[in-house]
């Protein structure tokens, strides 16, 4: 076995034990590590599934423009006798959860995976990450260099252990089917992130988006009410028919928001740019018939898909009385989810921070 091998097998162990737990207490999920073993070696970053894609920005200003990362270490020394590692707190990145430490035999990991926006607490997962890490220091810290592949079944079964080890006065996870799960079972919106994270928007611009436009369906859905929402990515807002706001209400303030939230029990849409703003509300969305109109739907649905297969660019949320939630775009109701790609075994040593964001462009 080289000496690569014996790392490299442990790491993909542990990642793919944590990715395969986490999809099971959330939805499917996508696991990524940034680390360095030693002080003096470079910061690596294994992302199987191009999770940290649109962070290469910050990661190349966090870790390489920068040394502040290496400067946080205790005395690991310190750490080894105990047999336990230095927390690093979540790095708070638009739509990812983060979590790692250090420790005598790894001297930094970073631990990522998705903030999926339907989750009642990030803390299980946190210490799920976590937990991670401290495996990951002690199979580096084994002399026996036979690898198991135990720390990875330890992580797929954790749910219940992260849970106990995050107790605090909220709602933490949801208990159905015989397991806990992170979802909270509101309307999920699967579709309309696949289809902001194909748009123009920036990372940032794309997680605040689907937290205003979640919490405005999510209301609706608690209140059995329906209403309309479009969300608007033209450079320039398009003129719909209905009530105009001369100055943009920005719907970053959360009292803007919770006005918001009100003004969709008015007939008619909301518009919503990507700027973040409030446009219009009792906006009327018309055009001409099309195909896959279906009258059991009602009126919200098919003047939703005939007003998104006449204007570019928009995609319009239409929440029904008894709950059920439709995504269109271009005159189409989005129901496809894109399957991950698996995570094929770890054979070579992943690739530097340097070599990583070379092959992203930057």
């Amino acid at each position: 076995m080289s000496e690569d091998s014996y790392p490299n097998m442990c790491i993909f162990n542990t990642l793919d034990g944590l990715r395969d737990g986490l999809s099971h207490f959330s939805q499917p999920s996508r696991v990524a590590l940034i680390y360095a073993v030693r002080p003096d070696d470079p910061i690596r970053v294994y992302d199987p599934q191009n999770l940290l894609h649109g962070h290469e920005p910050i990661l190349k200003e966090i870790y390489f423009d920068s040394d502040d990362w290496k400067k946080a270490a205790a005395d690991l020394e310190m750490v080894r006798r105990f047999g336990q590692i230095q927390v690093e707190k979540n790095l708070e990145l638009a739509g990812l959860i983060s979590c790692g430490g250090r420790s005598y035999s790894i001297f930094y990991q970073m631990w990522f995976t998705e903030h999926h926006p339907d989750i009642c607490s990030t803390g299980p997962i946190e210490r799920w990450l976590e937990h991670a890490a401290w495996l990951l220091s002690h199979d580096f810290s084994s002399e026996n260099k036979f690898c198991t592949g135990s720390s990875g079944h330890v992580l797929r079964e954790y749910a219940t252990h992260a849970v106990r080890d995050y107790i605090v006065n909220d709602l933490l996870c949801s208990f159905a089917d015989g397991n806990f799960h992170s979802t909270t079972y509101l309307a999920k919106m699967v579709q309309m992130e696949e289809a902001l994270l194909e748009s123009r928007l920036d990372s940032d611009a794309t997680h605040a988006m689907f937290k205003i436009v979640t919490r405005i369906v999510h209301k609706a859905g608690k209140q059995k009410y329906g209403c309309t929402l479009v969300i608007d990515l033209n450079e320039q807002p398009i003129y719909i028919s209905g009530q105009h706001l001369r100055e943009p209400l920005d719907l970053t303030d959360e009292k803007i928001l919770c006005m918001a939230k009100d003004l969709a029990q008015v007939d008619g849409a909301l518009h919503i740019g990507a700027d973040l703003h409030l446009h219009g509300f009792a906006c009327l969305l018309d055009g001409r018939a099309v195909a896959g109109e279906d009258r059991a739907r009602g009126a919200r649905f098919n003047s939703a898909l005939r007003f998104t297969s006449e204007n570019p660019n928009l995609i319009v949320i239409v929440v029904s009385v008894d709950k059920p939630v439709s995504v269109i775009q271009e005159g189409v109701e989005l129901n496809a989810q894109c399957a991950l790609k698996p995570v094929s075994w770890l054979m070579t040593t992943p690739p530097t921070m340097k070599t990583w964001l070379e092959a992203a462009g930057f």
